[in-house]
Protein backbone atom coordinates (compact mmCIF):
# COMPACT_ATOMS: atom_id res chain seq x y z
CA UNK A 1 0.00 0.00 0.00
CA UNK A 2 1.62 2.98 -0.78
CA UNK A 3 2.15 5.92 1.77
CA UNK A 4 0.56 9.50 0.68
CA UNK A 5 3.16 12.17 1.20
CA UNK A 6 2.02 15.89 1.13
CA UNK A 7 4.14 18.71 0.48
CA UNK A 8 3.61 22.34 -0.04
CA UNK A 9 -0.39 23.18 -0.32
CA UNK A 10 -1.44 19.77 0.57
CA UNK A 11 0.70 19.52 3.83
CA UNK A 12 -0.98 22.83 4.44
CA UNK A 13 -4.12 21.71 3.32
CA UNK A 14 -4.80 18.55 5.05
CA UNK A 15 -3.01 20.44 8.68
CA UNK A 16 -5.69 22.53 8.41
CA UNK A 17 -8.41 19.77 8.42
CA UNK A 18 -6.65 18.46 11.09
CA UNK A 19 -7.00 22.17 13.17
CA UNK A 20 -2.97 22.47 12.54
CA UNK A 21 -0.65 24.78 11.25
CA UNK A 22 2.86 25.14 10.17
CA UNK A 23 3.61 28.04 12.23
CA UNK A 24 2.91 26.25 15.39
CA UNK A 25 4.93 23.95 15.40
CA UNK A 26 8.29 25.07 13.87
CA UNK A 27 7.28 27.58 17.20
CA UNK A 28 7.09 24.67 19.13
CA UNK A 29 10.12 22.76 17.74
CA UNK A 30 12.37 26.09 18.00
CA UNK A 31 11.09 26.87 21.99
CA UNK A 32 12.10 23.55 22.73
CA UNK A 33 15.31 23.20 20.72
CA UNK A 34 16.31 26.30 22.64
CA UNK A 35 15.70 24.72 26.16
CA UNK A 36 17.94 21.69 24.81
CA UNK A 37 20.89 24.47 24.05
CA UNK A 38 21.06 25.70 28.03
CA UNK A 39 22.68 22.15 28.69
CA UNK A 40 26.29 21.65 28.64
CA UNK A 41 28.90 18.66 28.75
CA UNK A 42 28.72 18.55 32.69
CA UNK A 43 24.89 17.57 31.97
CA UNK A 44 24.16 14.23 32.08
CA UNK A 45 24.80 12.44 28.33
CA UNK A 46 20.95 12.11 27.47
CA UNK A 47 19.63 15.37 29.42
CA UNK A 48 19.56 17.42 25.66
CA UNK A 49 17.58 15.03 23.76
CA UNK A 50 15.44 14.10 27.33
CA UNK A 51 14.79 18.07 27.70
CA UNK A 52 13.65 18.48 23.97
CA UNK A 53 11.51 15.89 24.00
CA UNK A 54 9.75 17.06 26.92
CA UNK A 55 9.58 20.71 26.39
CA UNK A 56 8.08 19.90 22.72
CA UNK A 57 5.20 17.77 24.66
CA UNK A 58 4.64 20.83 26.83
CA UNK A 59 5.06 23.77 24.27
CA UNK A 60 2.84 21.91 22.05
CA UNK A 61 0.08 22.00 24.47
CA UNK A 62 0.31 25.26 25.76
CA UNK A 63 -0.09 26.38 22.10
CA UNK A 64 -3.07 23.56 21.21
CA UNK A 65 -5.02 23.86 24.83
CA UNK A 66 -6.52 27.57 24.53
CA UNK A 67 -8.10 26.17 21.00
CA UNK A 68 -9.98 23.40 22.66
CA UNK A 69 -7.37 20.71 22.77
CA UNK A 70 -7.00 18.22 25.32
CA UNK A 71 -4.42 15.87 26.57
CA UNK A 72 -3.37 12.81 28.53
CA UNK A 73 -0.72 10.74 29.42
CA UNK A 74 -2.31 7.27 29.57
CA UNK A 75 0.93 4.29 30.69
CA UNK A 76 2.98 7.15 30.34
CA UNK A 77 2.28 7.97 26.56
CA UNK A 78 2.03 11.60 26.42
CA UNK A 79 -0.93 12.69 23.91
CA UNK A 80 -2.54 15.76 22.56
CA UNK A 81 -5.92 15.75 21.62
CA UNK A 82 -8.00 16.78 19.33
CA UNK A 83 -10.95 19.08 20.11
CA UNK A 84 -13.33 16.51 18.47
CA UNK A 85 -11.96 13.60 20.39
CA UNK A 86 -11.13 11.24 16.80
CA UNK A 87 -6.96 11.67 16.87
CA UNK A 88 -4.21 11.98 18.99
CA UNK A 89 -0.83 13.85 18.28
CA UNK A 90 2.40 12.17 20.07
CA UNK A 91 5.85 13.70 19.50
CA UNK A 92 8.79 11.62 19.31
CA UNK A 93 12.30 12.11 17.54
CA UNK A 94 12.70 10.35 14.14
CA UNK A 95 15.85 9.64 11.89
CA UNK A 96 17.61 11.41 9.52
CA UNK A 97 15.05 10.66 6.85
CA UNK A 98 12.38 12.57 8.68
CA UNK A 99 11.11 15.22 6.77
CA UNK A 100 12.68 14.48 3.86
CA UNK A 101 10.12 13.36 1.18
CA UNK A 102 12.55 11.30 -1.05
CA UNK A 103 12.98 8.97 1.50
CA UNK A 104 11.10 6.94 4.73
CA UNK A 105 11.93 7.80 8.25
CA UNK A 106 11.48 5.72 10.87
CA UNK A 107 11.09 6.65 15.09
CA UNK A 108 14.60 6.72 16.06
CA UNK A 109 14.39 4.89 19.31
CA UNK A 110 12.63 1.76 20.56
CA UNK A 111 8.65 2.11 21.45
CA UNK A 112 6.87 0.04 23.69
CA UNK A 113 3.19 -1.35 24.09
CA UNK A 114 1.62 1.44 24.11
CA UNK A 115 2.22 2.81 20.74
CA UNK A 116 2.11 -0.75 19.43
CA UNK A 117 -1.32 -0.87 20.23
CA UNK A 118 -2.14 2.60 18.87
CA UNK A 119 -0.38 1.09 15.53
CA UNK A 120 -2.91 -1.62 15.72
CA UNK A 121 -5.66 0.94 16.10
CA UNK A 122 -4.30 2.93 12.82
CA UNK A 123 -4.59 -0.10 11.09
CA UNK A 124 -8.04 -0.67 11.66
CA UNK A 125 -8.69 2.24 9.15
CA UNK A 126 -8.96 2.38 5.05
CA UNK A 127 -7.99 4.97 2.68
CA UNK A 128 -11.43 6.89 1.40
CA UNK A 129 -9.51 8.21 -1.86
CA UNK A 130 -7.72 11.32 -2.78
CA UNK A 131 -8.35 13.64 0.46
CA UNK A 132 -6.33 10.42 2.24
CA UNK A 133 -9.33 10.85 5.13
CA UNK A 134 -9.01 8.02 7.33
CA UNK A 135 -12.38 6.12 7.89
CA UNK A 136 -12.15 4.64 11.22
CA UNK A 137 -13.79 1.17 12.09
CA UNK A 138 -13.01 1.53 15.74
CA UNK A 139 -13.73 4.17 18.66
CA UNK A 140 -10.49 4.42 19.74
CA UNK A 141 -8.01 7.40 18.58
CA UNK A 142 -6.49 7.57 15.58
CA UNK A 143 -2.38 8.39 16.48
CA UNK A 144 -0.38 10.68 14.68
CA UNK A 145 3.40 11.12 15.01
CA UNK A 146 5.32 14.45 15.00
CA UNK A 147 8.80 12.92 14.27
CA UNK A 148 11.39 15.68 14.37
CA UNK A 149 15.43 15.70 13.66
CA UNK A 150 17.78 17.77 15.00
CA UNK A 151 21.20 18.23 13.28
CA UNK A 152 23.93 21.28 13.02
CA UNK A 153 21.84 22.91 10.42
CA UNK A 154 18.41 22.79 10.75
CA UNK A 155 15.10 20.96 11.81
CA UNK A 156 13.22 18.76 10.07
CA UNK A 157 9.77 17.54 11.10
CA UNK A 158 6.57 16.00 9.94
CA UNK A 159 2.99 14.87 11.12
CA UNK A 160 2.65 11.10 9.85
CA UNK A 161 0.07 8.25 10.63
CA UNK A 162 1.73 5.19 11.76
CA UNK A 163 0.64 2.19 9.59
CA UNK A 164 2.68 -0.76 10.76
CA UNK A 165 5.92 -1.64 12.67
CA UNK A 166 8.91 -3.76 12.66
CA UNK A 167 10.02 -4.93 15.84
CA UNK A 168 10.34 -1.52 18.18
CA UNK A 169 10.31 0.78 15.22
CA UNK A 170 7.37 2.33 12.95
CA UNK A 171 8.43 1.18 9.41
CA UNK A 172 5.63 1.97 7.64
CA UNK A 173 3.42 4.87 7.03
CA UNK A 174 -0.22 5.81 5.64
CA UNK A 175 0.05 9.43 5.87
CA UNK A 176 3.11 11.54 5.93
CA UNK A 177 2.86 15.40 6.34
CA UNK A 178 6.21 17.20 5.56
CA UNK A 179 6.80 20.61 6.78
CA UNK A 180 9.55 22.90 5.48
CA UNK A 181 13.10 22.88 7.59
CA UNK A 182 13.90 25.30 10.04
CA UNK A 183 17.60 26.87 10.30
CA UNK A 184 19.13 26.49 13.70
CA UNK A 185 21.41 28.69 15.88
CA UNK A 186 24.74 28.07 14.72
CA UNK A 187 26.26 26.04 17.73
CA UNK A 188 26.81 22.68 18.25
CA UNK A 189 24.59 20.11 18.45
CA UNK A 190 23.08 19.07 22.01
CA UNK A 191 21.28 15.77 21.75
CA UNK A 192 21.39 12.44 23.21
CA UNK A 193 24.65 10.73 23.04
CA UNK A 194 25.20 8.03 20.92
CA UNK A 195 23.19 4.48 22.40
CA UNK A 196 20.87 6.74 24.34
CA UNK A 197 17.44 7.81 24.22
CA UNK A 198 16.14 10.88 23.39
CA UNK A 199 13.54 10.45 26.31
CA UNK A 200 11.29 10.03 23.99
CA UNK A 201 11.84 5.63 23.58
CA UNK A 202 8.75 3.66 24.96
CA UNK A 203 9.36 1.09 27.29
CA UNK A 204 6.24 1.32 29.73
CA UNK A 205 8.60 0.44 32.33
CA UNK A 206 7.60 4.09 34.33
CA UNK A 207 3.91 2.71 33.84
CA UNK A 208 4.19 0.07 36.47
CA UNK A 209 5.04 -0.25 40.11
CA UNK A 210 6.86 -2.70 41.57
CA UNK A 211 6.30 -3.53 45.42
CA UNK A 212 9.24 -4.10 47.16
CA UNK A 213 9.05 -5.43 51.20
CA UNK A 214 11.81 -4.70 53.84
CA UNK A 215 13.44 -7.98 54.94
CA UNK A 216 12.71 -8.78 58.23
Amino acid sequence: MRTAVLTDKAAVDRLTKLGLDVETIHKVLRQADAEAATCTKLDPPYMGGSLRHGRTVRFLREELLPRDWDYDNPRNQCRIISPAGDFAVVASSGDAATGNERMKPTTKNPKGITIFEAVATNQLTFDLGSDFEPERKTPELLTWLLLYWFDDGEIRSELSLPRSMEGSYINDWDVRIIFPSVPRDPGPYVGAAPGSSDGDSSSDAAAYEVPVSRRA
